[in-house]
């Protein structure tokens, strides 16, 4: 086979999985957007979560839109309505009441890499924090103990 048929081949084999990704997404207005837009980058359906409500999906779309989501202005409003039916707020888990005092503490890392939108933090059993760097498309890794971060 040559190598431009390899090619040929290899997209068809891509693309013959795109209408699938969509039949998983609700029906309704806003559908072919979704699935043409919100699946380029991830899967929408690993996105959504717990849901969001109206504001917090204009939030999310104004994201995307600002890591370069080619998404027509005009098309914004139509997507957010539907990711907003589609997708609605959950409701959360009512908090725990802890008796007695409880001690607290938070600490912060200044990533090696300034504007990189540290993401997706992951502890592992060593005690290592691992996480995502969106910006910057690397993995990173703090050690706790020593504030070493590679």
């Amino acid at each position: 086979m040559s190598n431009k048929s390899s090619m040929i081949l290899t997209a068809v084999l891509l693309c013959a999985g795109l209408p699938a990704q969509s039949q998983q997404l609700p029906d309704g207005p806003g559908k072919e957007l979704a699935a043409a837009n919100c699946n380029g980058c991830h899967t929408l359906l690993s996105r959504v979560g717990s849901g969001y409500t109206p504001e917090g999906w204009r939030t999310v779309l104004r994201m995307m839109l600002n890591q370069g989501a080619p998404l027509a202005a005009d098309q914004a409003e139509p997507l957010r309505e539907y990711l907003t039916k589609s997708f609605p707020e959950k409701g959360k888990p009512a908090g725990v009441v802890i008796e007695g005092p409880a001690e607290v503490s938070f600490k912060e890392w200044q990533a090696p890499t300034p504007g990189s939108r540290p993401h997706d933090p992951l502890a592992a059993s060593d005690g290592s924090l691992w996480y995502t760097v969106q910006l910057a498309n690397v993995l990173g890794r703090v050690d706790p103990e020593t504030g070493k971060i590679t």
